[in-house]
């Protein structure tokens, strides 16, 4: 049996783990409320984004949108695909980043299936610190790795990435744009998703805005104004400077954007849930090993007065 001595250490150890984790766990469910509420309200944006595509559209010829480069498709040089990873900059999430990874290796075993012949290659941008070891792990060159969005990255933060990626795949040095992200259903429910982001499609503008809508509660009755026989009602009357041409490009550019920051934000407030459920569960096992070391401590403790009395009562024998 430990020392009472030992047992007192470890029960004090893990009642300070006990304290710090509920402290962790209150933390993080206020700031993955903040992070909803962020998240929520970035959706008017791309609300007033996609209405003033589904207008325009209305206006000019779907072939337009169709010759669009970042719709058409940019012919690569090579036929690379850059592969984005958003996950933190920070652990003690659960299975968060893990499950980025996973997802991650899963994309690349399917693409690789439908390419028998090889001729694809990858490239990667991370979002975050926590996967720098997968990427080396995986053999892939890290073209930029992108940190410190903080808690709740805004428009600003997550430029440098929308800037970059936008231009490389102008310039022609990748042929597609994939993302490997989390998304946030509930509080206990997030999952990984991949999606391709460039080139888009309309069928992918439209169930990108199927997303960013709620089945319920706020916004929830906007789902209707996307789904792609939406736009019966009277026209309204638009003028267009310079040109449709010019704000067709404008709109895909924001709407684009708007995916990569839609994206973070979801990562955000699917991370600060998995560290709310990390630590709840921390809490839970330290409770239960401080309950089961208490009872230890009130053993061993009950075990020595009894060895110590039994010892008083020999002695007054033998002296007797």
């Amino acid at each position: 049996m430990e020392s009472i001595h030992h047992i007192r250490t470890r029960l004090a150890s893990v009642k300070n783990i006990g304290t710090i984790t509920k402290a962790m766990e209150v933390v993080s469910a206020t700031k993955m409320r903040r992070a909803q509420s962020i998240a929520l309200s970035s959706r008017e944006y791309s609300f007033a984004a996609l209405r003033a595509l589904t207008d325009l559209l209305r206006y000019m010829p779907e072939k337009a949108l169709l010759q669009h480069p970042f719709v058409a498709g940019k012919k690569a040089r090579t036929p690379i695909t850059l592969v984005v990873l958003i996950a933190s900059d920070r652990g003690l999430a659960g299975a968060f980043n893990g499950s980025v990874a996973r997802a991650a290796d899963a994309f690349f075993k399917k693409d690789r299936a439908a390419d028998p012949e090889g001729r694809e290659s990858y490239r990667l941008a991370l979002v975050g610190k926590k996967l720098a070891s997968y990427a080396q792990k995986s053999g892939f060159s890290v073209v930029e790795t992108f940190t410190n969005f903080g808690d709740y990255a805004t428009a600003d933060e997550v430029l440098p990435l929308t800037d970059m990626i936008m231009d490389g795949y102008r310039r022609g040095k990748w042929e597609r744009i994939v993302v490997v992200s989390t998304h946030f259903k509930t509080t206990l429910a997030q999952f990984t998703v991949t999606r391709q982001i460039l080139p888009m499609s309309l069928d992918q503008v439209r169930e990108t805005a199927r997303e960013i809508v709620p089945e319920h509660g706020r916004f929830a009755e906007l789902r209707d104004s996307f789904a792609p026989d939406a736009g019966d009602e009277a026209l309204t009357e638009y003028l267009f400077e310079p040109s449709p041409e010019r704000v067709l490009s404008s709109i895909l550019k924001h709407l684009v954007a708007m995916q990569f920051l839609h994206l973070v934000l979801e990562a955000n407030a699917s991370e600060h849930s998995a560290r709310m459920v990390a630590m709840k569960n921390a809490s839970t096992n330290s409770k239960e090993l401080g309950d089961t070391l208490t009872l230890s401590f009130n053993n061993a403790r009950q075990a020595l007065i009894t060895k110590e009395m039994i010892e008083i009562s020999s002695a007054q024998v033998a002296a007797n």
